[in-house]
Protein backbone atom coordinates (compact mmCIF):
# COMPACT_ATOMS: atom_id res chain seq x y z
CA UNK A 1 0.00 0.00 0.00
CA UNK A 2 2.37 2.80 -1.13
CA UNK A 3 -0.22 5.56 -0.69
CA UNK A 4 -3.74 5.88 0.72
CA UNK A 5 -6.02 8.77 1.67
CA UNK A 6 -4.89 9.99 5.08
CA UNK A 7 -7.90 8.66 7.07
CA UNK A 8 -7.53 5.21 5.48
CA UNK A 9 -3.76 5.24 6.03
CA UNK A 10 -4.22 5.98 9.73
CA UNK A 11 -6.81 3.23 9.99
CA UNK A 12 -4.58 0.69 8.21
CA UNK A 13 -1.67 1.47 10.53
CA UNK A 14 -3.93 1.13 13.57
CA UNK A 15 -5.48 -2.14 12.44
CA UNK A 16 -2.48 -3.91 10.96
CA UNK A 17 0.52 -2.29 12.64
CA UNK A 18 2.20 -3.42 15.82
CA UNK A 19 4.28 -1.17 18.06
CA UNK A 20 8.06 -1.13 17.95
CA UNK A 21 10.64 1.11 19.59
CA UNK A 22 13.81 2.53 18.08
CA UNK A 23 16.65 1.17 20.23
CA UNK A 24 19.71 2.19 18.19
CA UNK A 25 20.59 4.51 15.31
CA UNK A 26 23.96 4.16 13.59
CA UNK A 27 25.13 6.65 10.96
CA UNK A 28 27.02 4.39 8.58
CA UNK A 29 27.83 7.05 5.96
CA UNK A 30 26.30 10.23 4.54
CA UNK A 31 23.69 8.22 2.66
CA UNK A 32 23.20 5.13 4.84
CA UNK A 33 21.68 4.76 8.31
CA UNK A 34 21.14 1.54 10.24
CA UNK A 35 18.24 1.61 12.71
CA UNK A 36 17.54 -1.07 15.30
CA UNK A 37 13.92 -1.61 16.31
CA UNK A 38 12.56 -3.80 19.09
CA UNK A 39 9.02 -5.05 19.21
CA UNK A 40 6.65 -7.94 18.54
CA UNK A 41 6.76 -8.45 14.73
CA UNK A 42 9.38 -11.23 14.99
CA UNK A 43 9.36 -12.06 18.68
CA UNK A 44 9.10 -15.83 18.98
CA UNK A 45 8.76 -16.32 15.21
CA UNK A 46 11.09 -17.88 12.69
CA UNK A 47 12.85 -15.38 10.47
CA UNK A 48 12.46 -16.03 6.77
CA UNK A 49 15.32 -14.08 5.25
CA UNK A 50 14.12 -11.57 2.70
CA UNK A 51 10.79 -10.88 4.38
CA UNK A 52 9.72 -7.24 4.54
CA UNK A 53 8.20 -4.88 7.04
CA UNK A 54 6.17 -1.79 6.22
CA UNK A 55 6.12 1.61 7.92
CA UNK A 56 3.73 4.52 7.50
CA UNK A 57 6.20 7.29 6.66
CA UNK A 58 3.74 10.14 6.10
CA UNK A 59 0.08 11.03 6.35
CA UNK A 60 -0.65 9.03 3.20
CA UNK A 61 2.62 7.21 2.43
CA UNK A 62 3.83 3.70 3.28
CA UNK A 63 7.19 2.17 2.44
CA UNK A 64 8.53 -1.41 2.50
CA UNK A 65 11.96 -2.31 3.89
CA UNK A 66 13.82 -5.60 4.22
CA UNK A 67 15.53 -6.09 7.60
CA UNK A 68 19.22 -6.88 7.29
CA UNK A 69 19.16 -8.83 10.55
CA UNK A 70 16.59 -10.17 12.99
CA UNK A 71 16.82 -11.63 16.51
CA UNK A 72 13.56 -13.54 17.08
CA UNK A 73 14.40 -14.13 20.76
CA UNK A 74 14.51 -10.44 21.63
CA UNK A 75 12.30 -9.16 18.82
CA UNK A 76 15.01 -6.81 17.54
CA UNK A 77 15.33 -6.18 13.81
CA UNK A 78 17.72 -3.86 11.98
CA UNK A 79 16.91 -1.91 8.81
CA UNK A 80 19.45 -0.16 6.57
CA UNK A 81 17.87 3.05 5.25
CA UNK A 82 19.06 5.05 2.26
CA UNK A 83 18.75 8.83 2.42
CA UNK A 84 17.30 9.93 -0.89
CA UNK A 85 16.56 13.62 -1.43
CA UNK A 86 13.17 14.71 -0.16
CA UNK A 87 11.59 11.26 -0.37
CA UNK A 88 8.91 10.56 2.27
CA UNK A 89 10.99 7.79 3.83
CA UNK A 90 13.99 10.11 4.21
CA UNK A 91 11.93 12.77 5.95
CA UNK A 92 10.40 10.16 8.26
CA UNK A 93 13.85 8.75 9.05
CA UNK A 94 15.11 12.21 10.03
CA UNK A 95 12.42 12.42 12.69
CA UNK A 96 13.40 9.17 14.42
CA UNK A 97 15.41 9.08 17.62
CA UNK A 98 16.24 6.42 20.17
CA UNK A 99 13.01 5.80 22.04
CA UNK A 100 10.74 6.75 19.12
CA UNK A 101 7.63 4.58 18.85
CA UNK A 102 6.59 3.40 15.39
CA UNK A 103 3.95 1.11 13.92
CA UNK A 104 5.25 -1.89 12.00
CA UNK A 105 3.25 -3.96 9.54
CA UNK A 106 4.46 -7.43 8.62
CA UNK A 107 6.57 -9.42 8.31
CA UNK A 108 5.53 -10.64 4.91
CA UNK A 109 6.60 -11.10 1.34
CA UNK A 110 9.97 -12.46 0.43
CA UNK A 111 11.72 -13.86 -2.65
CA UNK A 112 11.54 -17.23 -4.32
CA UNK A 113 15.07 -18.60 -4.17
CA UNK A 114 16.97 -21.68 -3.01
CA UNK A 115 19.58 -21.67 -0.21
CA UNK A 116 23.03 -23.20 -0.61
CA UNK A 117 23.54 -22.17 -4.24
CA UNK A 118 26.21 -20.25 -6.10
CA UNK A 119 24.39 -16.94 -6.23
CA UNK A 120 24.97 -13.69 -8.08
CA UNK A 121 23.82 -10.47 -6.40
CA UNK A 122 23.50 -7.21 -8.33
CA UNK A 123 21.85 -4.04 -7.04
CA UNK A 124 22.17 -0.52 -5.75
CA UNK A 125 22.21 1.06 -2.28
CA UNK A 126 18.54 0.24 -1.71
CA UNK A 127 19.40 -3.47 -1.98
CA UNK A 128 22.01 -3.52 0.79
CA UNK A 129 19.67 -4.66 3.56
CA UNK A 130 18.14 -7.36 1.38
CA UNK A 131 21.53 -8.65 0.26
CA UNK A 132 22.92 -8.61 3.81
CA UNK A 133 19.97 -10.76 4.88
CA UNK A 134 20.18 -13.26 2.02
CA UNK A 135 23.91 -13.74 1.50
CA UNK A 136 24.56 -15.92 4.59
CA UNK A 137 22.35 -18.63 3.06
CA UNK A 138 24.26 -18.71 -0.24
CA UNK A 139 26.93 -21.35 -0.76
CA UNK A 140 29.02 -18.86 -2.73
CA UNK A 141 27.91 -15.24 -3.00
CA UNK A 142 29.38 -12.99 -5.68
CA UNK A 143 28.35 -9.85 -7.51
CA UNK A 144 28.36 -6.10 -7.03
CA UNK A 145 26.45 -3.13 -5.69
CA UNK A 146 26.64 0.43 -7.00
CA UNK A 147 26.48 3.27 -4.47
CA UNK A 148 27.49 6.95 -4.29
CA UNK A 149 31.20 7.47 -3.62
CA UNK A 150 30.65 8.64 -0.03
CA UNK A 151 28.88 5.37 0.81
CA UNK A 152 31.40 2.90 -0.62
CA UNK A 153 33.16 1.97 2.63
CA UNK A 154 29.91 1.48 4.53
CA UNK A 155 28.45 -0.65 1.75
CA UNK A 156 31.57 -2.81 1.64
CA UNK A 157 31.23 -3.50 5.36
CA UNK A 158 27.57 -4.51 4.95
CA UNK A 159 28.15 -6.92 2.03
CA UNK A 160 31.83 -7.91 2.26
CA UNK A 161 31.57 -10.69 -0.34
CA UNK A 162 30.46 -8.29 -3.06
CA UNK A 163 32.32 -5.70 -5.10
CA UNK A 164 31.26 -2.10 -4.49
CA UNK A 165 31.37 0.29 -7.43
CA UNK A 166 30.60 3.99 -7.61
CA UNK A 167 27.28 4.93 -9.16
CA UNK A 168 27.67 6.23 -12.70
CA UNK A 169 25.87 8.92 -14.67
CA UNK A 170 22.84 6.67 -15.23
CA UNK A 171 21.34 4.08 -12.85
CA UNK A 172 22.80 0.67 -13.53
CA UNK A 173 25.65 1.84 -15.76
CA UNK A 174 28.32 0.97 -13.20
CA UNK A 175 26.83 -2.50 -12.64
CA UNK A 176 26.57 -3.11 -16.36
CA UNK A 177 30.23 -2.17 -16.80
CA UNK A 178 31.28 -4.36 -13.86
CA UNK A 179 29.44 -7.34 -15.28
CA UNK A 180 31.04 -6.79 -18.68
CA UNK A 181 34.50 -6.97 -17.11
CA UNK A 182 33.87 -9.80 -14.65
CA UNK A 183 31.39 -12.14 -16.35
CA UNK A 184 34.16 -14.56 -17.34
CA UNK A 185 35.57 -14.53 -13.80
CA UNK A 186 32.24 -15.75 -12.44
CA UNK A 187 32.61 -19.00 -14.37
CA UNK A 188 35.47 -20.62 -12.51
CA UNK A 189 37.47 -23.70 -13.37
CA UNK A 190 35.81 -26.84 -11.99
CA UNK A 191 32.88 -24.72 -10.77
CA UNK A 192 29.52 -24.18 -12.43
CA UNK A 193 28.43 -20.64 -13.30
CA UNK A 194 26.09 -18.94 -10.82
CA UNK A 195 23.09 -21.19 -10.27
CA UNK A 196 20.75 -18.35 -9.37
CA UNK A 197 20.72 -14.58 -9.15
CA UNK A 198 19.13 -11.86 -7.07
CA UNK A 199 18.63 -8.45 -8.69
CA UNK A 200 17.27 -5.54 -6.66
CA UNK A 201 16.95 -1.77 -6.74
CA UNK A 202 16.23 0.32 -9.84
CA UNK A 203 13.53 -1.07 -12.15
CA UNK A 204 15.33 -0.32 -15.43
CA UNK A 205 18.60 -1.76 -14.15
CA UNK A 206 16.88 -4.99 -13.14
CA UNK A 207 15.40 -5.36 -16.62
CA UNK A 208 18.76 -4.72 -18.29
CA UNK A 209 20.77 -7.07 -16.07
CA UNK A 210 18.18 -9.85 -16.09
CA UNK A 211 18.50 -10.12 -19.86
CA UNK A 212 22.29 -10.07 -19.69
CA UNK A 213 22.76 -12.69 -17.02
CA UNK A 214 20.24 -15.07 -18.50
CA UNK A 215 22.24 -14.91 -21.73
CA UNK A 216 25.69 -14.99 -20.07
CA UNK A 217 24.99 -17.84 -17.66
CA UNK A 218 22.02 -19.64 -19.18
CA UNK A 219 19.88 -19.15 -16.10
CA UNK A 220 16.21 -20.08 -16.41
CA UNK A 221 13.68 -17.39 -15.53
CA UNK A 222 12.77 -19.10 -12.24
CA UNK A 223 16.42 -18.85 -11.09
CA UNK A 224 16.45 -15.04 -11.22
CA UNK A 225 14.77 -13.39 -8.24
CA UNK A 226 14.04 -9.67 -8.54
CA UNK A 227 12.94 -6.94 -6.15
CA UNK A 228 12.16 -3.50 -7.61
CA UNK A 229 12.64 -0.63 -5.15
CA UNK A 230 12.47 2.53 -7.27
CA UNK A 231 12.11 4.06 -10.71
CA UNK A 232 12.46 7.58 -12.06
CA UNK A 233 9.21 9.49 -11.91
CA UNK A 234 7.44 6.93 -9.74
CA UNK A 235 6.84 6.97 -5.99
CA UNK A 236 5.98 4.25 -3.58
CA UNK A 237 7.47 1.08 -5.08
Amino acid sequence: MPSLPAPLAARAERWFGRPATVVEITELSPGLVRVGFAGPPWRGRSWVRGQEVEFRVGDREFRHYTPADVDPDSGRFDVVFVRHGDAPGTAWLAGLGVGSEVGVMGPGGGLRREPDRRELFLGDATALGLFAALMPTSRDASGAVEVPAEDVAAAAALVPSLAVVVTGAAPGSALDSWLGVHADDLVRENEPPPEQACLAGHVGTIDLLRRRIRTEFGLPRRAVATKAHWSEGRRGL
